[in-house]
């Protein structure tokens, strides 16, 4: 089922509670009757869900769906916001496959702003700040869908973004007006006065996604507009977008496109 579907999803509030300095979980797996959603504001902690392994940082959200062993380990005490919830019963959230169950938000302002109302009301009684709760909780899951969708369609958000790091936004402008030339990392990464490794941590740290990973869209999509708007032959092409020739083109294509350039231009003549 498309997983654009999770978008209509209304999450139920079962419960909030939050953890100002959380050394230890009490047991190091367990499996929950709800879905559960972690938030941390400080420290890290290490999860396995499935096959799914990782690290939780501030800024990143971990959803744990029901009946599904989740194991984990604190590595540095955390401050957690812990929350249980159900969906609309119309619309039964297990009938859906998350992307992935650790995700990053891009908007880090607006979930902060979120966490915060969230801590505002800990521990409440009050039905009205349940609710605000409630609604805390769903924007949250919203921002979610949006990092979810993004990954599905790539080509829609690929200049939608945000870094509060001067240096990468730089970084990010030079491949933008020279994705299509061909170059070598390298060259940037000497050019912003960092190592190959040092400058793509710091890259996918703000954009979520690696310089190549980046450059290689750009190149796509503009590969995908000339297979559409003109008459180009594939190394032509190839040859205006970067790439040594037109079978190599053709091979990346179908491994971002899922299909060739030909079948791809034939697919959308109008």
């Amino acid at each position: 089922m498309d997983k654009r579907y999770l978008w209509v999803c209304s999450l139920k509030l079962l419960s909030y509670t939050y953890f100002e300095r959380k050394e230890n979980f009490v047991m190091n797996e367990d499996i929950y009757d709800s879905w559960i959603l972690f938030m941390i504001d400080s420290g890290s902690f290490d999860y396995q869900i499935e096959e799914e392994v990782g690290t939780v940082e501030p800024g990143d959200i971990l959803v744990c769906p029901p009946g599904i062993t989740f194991r984990r380990k604190i590595g540095t005490p955390i401050a957690l916001h812990f929350i249980s919830f159900d969906v609309d019963e119309d619309l039964k959230l297990n009938q859906f496959v998350l992307p992935r169950f650790k995700t990053t938000l891009s908007d880090r302002l607006r979930l902060d702003s979120d966490i915060n109302y969230l801590h505002n009301y800990h521990l409440t009684n009050d039905p009205k700040e349940f609710i605000q709760q409630q609604h805390m909780l769903n924007d949250i899951w919203q921002m979610l869908c949006n990092e979810w969708d993004k990954e599905m369609h790539p080509n829609e958000y690929l200049y939608h973004t945000y870094s509060g790091d001067p240096l990468m936004n730089e970084a990010y402008e030079w491949l933008l007006n020279n994705a299509y030339s061909k170059f070598n990392l390298r060259e940037l990464s000497d050019l912003v006065g960092l190592s190959p490794v040092q400058f793509s941590r710091r890259f996918q740290r703000e954009f979520h996604m690696k310089p190549s990973e980046f450059v290689k869209r750009l190149r796509i999509l503009k590969v995908a507009r000339l297979l559409i708007d003109t008459n180009l032959t594939l190394e032509q092409i190839a040859e205006r977008c970067g790439y040594e020739n037109g079978f190599y083109l053709s091979r990346v294509f179908r491994g971002v496109m899922g299909m060739s350039p030909s079948e791809y231009r034939v697919q959308n003549i109008v």
